[in-house]
């Protein structure tokens, strides 16, 4: 994707199409663990969009920056811009955000936000996700944390879903 975009961008003036190229191109990064390739695109990205917009993507990579920098409160702040400003139509990579937020919340072990922020991304129908290595490890301390608390009321509910 990254090697396509480079062709394409200059063949394209549609201010749309170019930040449906320039998200593939983070996205790209971001996935394929280049944080220092990210970083810059991520900045740029946030320079030019609002949290209320139809992607989180770039509150999402700076966010997880931020928590694999154990940089906690930034990370926090961060990851929930777009969630207070989204709409019922949640825009692309508001969960992760949400697991950013929930990753944050367990990393200034405030568990009770933490298991706020997953409630209320379950609400939505939001999904963890599992392609992003970071939340890992927070995944398996919020279903330890949802493991006590159901075992502390007796009740036969199941901890979050398991990643693959």
């Amino acid at each position: 994707a990254i090697a396509v975009t480079a062709v394409l961008k200059p063949q394209i003036s549609h201010p749309a199409a170019l930040r449906a190229l320039d998200d593939a191109v983070l996205d790209s990064y971001n996935n394929l663990q280049l944080y220092d390739e990210a970083r810059p695109l991520t900045q740029a990205w946030l320079a030019q969009r609002d949290p209320y917009g139809d992607s989180a993507l770039g509150y999402y990579t700076h966010s997880a920056d931020l928590l694999r920098s154990e940089h906690y409160d930034e990370a926090l702040d961060t990851a929930l811009q777009p969630i207070v400003f989204s709409t019922p139509n949640a825009p692309d990579k508001l969960a992760h955000c949400y697991a950013v937020a929930i990753s944050a919340a367990l990393g200034l072990r405030d568990k009770d936000y933490a298991l706020t922020l997953y409630a209320e991304m379950q609400e939505r129908a939001l999904t963890w996700p599992t392609e992003d290595p970071t939340f890992v490890a927070p995944f398996k301390q919020l279903n330890e944390h949802l493991d006590k608390l159901h075992r502390s009321m007796n009740t036969p509910e199941p901890p979050a879903s398991t990643l693959p």
